[in-house]
């Protein structure tokens, strides 16, 4: 264990005041304070970067599903102008007299 800090002669020291400088309590607390905000920092600075990646690769499968949605579009409308218009009236018309309530006698 350290028992004795002495840096009042460090004059570049800038986050600690002079006064305190011979004060070896105060400069462990200081110590023991800088180094768990310096792990606290690189702990959000980690989860930070997972998250811009997360968002980033988010971007990319929304852009590709636009662009898939797009290309489906396009095949839908193909289809939709190929589809023979008369079998289509031939079955909406085939829909609605089975949804009749008449009754056939066969």
């Amino acid at each position: 264990a350290l028992d004795e800090i002495d840096i009042s002669h460090n004059e570049a020291l800038t986050n600690m005041p002079p006064h305190l400088r011979d004060n070896c309590s105060f400069v462990q607390w200081m110590c023991r304070h800088n180094m768990s905000h310096q792990k606290i920092v690189e702990e959000l600075e980690e989860t930070n970067d997972d998250l811009e990646q997360a968002a980033v690769f988010n971007d990319e499968q929304v852009a590709d599903l636009n662009k898939e949605l797009e290309e489906l579009k396009i095949v839908n409308r193909k289809l939709v102008q190929e589809r023979p218009e008369r079998y289509l009236k031939f079955l909406d018309a085939a829909n609605k007299a089975r949804e009749s309530k008449t009754c056939t006698v066969q």
